[in-house]
């Protein structure tokens, strides 16, 4: 604050909080979030956040959310879902060998290829 207050030219801004304990700045919290529409959930104390993605938690439950602010000023929010156990597959007795190229991404023993993710395919 000195140096702010001595300082004529108005170079030198205000101090910014630093924090000893831990650089990156967020948030964390126990407390339920609601998926309210295809793109927004309600999370409590922040209210309405838009999202990229909702339908990707049809049947879970979320337990823990933290929000992050990145140096680059964007924050992003991550999330902890309890998810059912999945369906297993029932075995068919079947095998396949894979080979892994340069060429091709990967060919299979039963004929399938599949192309490298920088071919025109992609494009």
């Amino acid at each position: 604050w000195k140096n702010f207050f001595q300082d004529k030219t108005g170079q030198i801004g205000k101090p910014r909080f630093h924090s000893r304990k831990y650089l990156k700045k967020s948030y964390t919290g126990k407390s339920i979030i609601k998926t309210a529409g295809k793109r927004y959930l309600k999370i409590p104390k922040l209210g309405y956040v838009k999202t990229s993605k909702t339908g990707v938690w049809q049947n879970t439950k979320i337990k823990r959310y933290t929000v992050l602010l990145e140096p680059t000023g964007k924050y992003y929010l991550s999330l902890q879902v309890e998810i059912s156990e999945p369906e297993k597959y029932s075995l068919t007795g079947k095998r396949v060998g894979i080979d892994v190229g340069v060429a091709d991404l990967a060919i299979l023993s039963n004929g399938l290829k599949y192309p490298s993710f920088n071919s025109s395919y992609f494009e």
